[in-house]
């Protein structure tokens, strides 16, 4: 029988009342909420301007919405919205990838499954479009939720609480932070590499691989997590080989998700690459970072020019993790993380891809330590991301 005084139910309390800390709802909900809130008026308002006469799907322009005639839900699904809802109700297709051609197999299958398999808990009738979208939105806010909680949570334990603080508040603000209440994977992302790096600093090493697992299917660079994570588990057997345990196994659940979606993409295509083959429909091949930098295909010169100085501060934000974090995994990771774009000929979507790469918006906040820096810091973030909402919200390309 557990009393009062039993160490699991100490542990158990302990873990209920972490929950409920206040920080949880000063820091991150409250937050979370006043920034949804801003993007929701800055949606609504967008109504003013006119829609981008070039978006694909010509029949959403006609009728000023594309998958809900709610235009405060509507607004959180654009562009490749459009290819994991499809995703969701039909899956993949069968049959080979036509060359240059746009395929649902660029787009990983976590996400659309998650959300499918909650749509499935629905009444059939009750399965329509804008259903699956509402699903979908409120699974991307209650991974953003988790995720937050856990960046804090980890870099509390790294450097101090205000840091933690700014750190959520920069990833909320930055200029593509919207993604994160989407219908898109960026929300899941965070949350699974947040969660691996977080069960990792405490030597849980099957959670670790079993979330990097689930990162190689949300996106392509999911995998690369293991290198990171590899780093950490070398560090903490301080890197002797004597010391190495059969829990070292753990670290093959993390190229098996990819493995898995390899596999099923040549039953399905006939070609074991097909996601990868498939990019080639954005404009994504193999070309130098430099090449890529300074001479990108496609994109819009606006857009392009906010990418190119992202860019820059990411990879010096990077650079810096290397140092100034407990361990040179972080550092590592967003640098990986921002190398494929950098060697796909395009800088189309880096921006939204720059935010999941949590140890930057860690090591920014040094740099917000003096209030003039910090008021800028979230006045620029914020202001552009309010930008490309309206400009998101209106049917234009932006990340």
């Amino acid at each position: 029988m557990l009393t009062a005084s039993h160490p699991a139910l100490r542990r158990a309390v302990g873990k209920v009342r972490g929950w409920n800390r206040r920080w949880v709802w000063t820091e991150v909900v409250v937050p979370i909420v006043v920034v949804r809130l801003c993007l929701l008026l800055a949606g609504w308002l967008s109504q003013v301007l006119v829609p981008n006469p070039h978006y694909p799907a010509g029949e959403a322009l006609a009728r000023g919405w594309h998958f809900s005639q709610s235009r405060l839900l509507d607004v959180w699904a654009r562009w490749d919205a459009g290819w994991y809802l499809t995703i969701v109700v039909a899956g993949y297709p069968e049959g080979p990838l036509e060359a240059g051609a746009q395929s649902r197999f660029a787009f990983f299958p976590l996400y659309p499954l998650v959300v499918r398999l909650f749509t499935l808990l629905l009444p059939e009738r009750l399965r329509t479009t804008e259903r699956v979208l509402i699903v979908g939105l409120l699974l991307s806010n209650v991974f953003l939720v988790a995720a937050l909680i856990l960046l804090h949570k980890l870099v509390t334990a790294m450097t101090d609480r205000e840091v933690a603080r700014r750190t959520v508040l920069y990833t909320l603000l930055f200029p593509t932070g919207f993604f994160l209440f989407c219908f898109y994977t960026e929300a899941i992302f965070l949350l699974l590499a947040v969660g691996a790096f977080y069960a990792a600093s405490r030597g849980a090493w099957g959670v670790a691989c079993l979330l990097g697992g689930l990162l190689s299917l949300a996106r392509p660079p999911g995998v690369l997590i293991g290198v990171p994570l590899l780093w950490m588990y070398l560090e903490a057997i301080g890197w002797k080989p004597s010391r190495l345990r059969a829990n070292v196994l753990w670290f093959a659940l993390i190229p098996a998700g990819l493995l898995a979606f390899l596999l099923y993409a040549r039953r399905m295509t006939g070609d074991f690459l097909a996601p990868i083959h498939a990019q080639s429909g954005w404009q994504k091949t193999l070309a130098a970072p430099w090449a890529t930098f300074f001479h990108p295909r496609g994109g819009d010169p606006y857009v392009t020019a906010v990418e190119q100085a992202l860019t820059l501060l990411f990879i010096a934000l990077s650079v810096w993790a290397l140092f100034k974090l407990p361990s040179p995994a972080y550092g590592l990771y967003a640098l990986l993380l921002i190398l494929p774009p950098l060697t796909s000929g395009t800088l189309i979507s880096t921006s939204r891809y720059y935010l999941v790469v949590f140890p930057a918006f860690v090591v920014l906040p040094a740099l917000g330590r003096r209030p003039l820096v910090d008021d800028l810091v979230k006045a620029v973030f914020f202001g552009l991301q309010i930008v490309f909402m309206v400009a998101w919200s209106s049917f234009y390309w932006v990340a």
